[in-house]
């Protein structure tokens, strides 16, 4: 048996990487994905059913810099009702 699955709670530098696989997929796939996924659909249909129209406030994005994730420092905009 390999150190990381004797110790997997244990920091080690000179342990050998393995593939980050995130929510993961088949067998190995999180049980939050499921919830999550349910969490963005009812997020957006809420949002969709009192939004008539969302409109950015500025002409450009300002992203943060990074290696992996590519996110807004912030995303201004404006709700427009029904």
């Amino acid at each position: 048996m390999n150190a990381l699955l004797r110790h997997p709670d244990r920091f080690d530098v000179a342990r050998n990487s393995n593939r980050h696989i995130a929510f993961g997929r088949e067998p190995h796939l999180c049980l939050g994905n499921s919830l999550s996924r349910l969490d963005m659909e009812v997020m957006f249909a809420t949002l969709f059913q009192r939004v008539r129209r969302i409109v950015p406030l500025e002409q450009e994005t300002v992203f943060k810099r990074g290696l992996s994730v590519r996110d807004p420092v912030a995303l201004p905009v404006r709700l427009l009702p029904w």
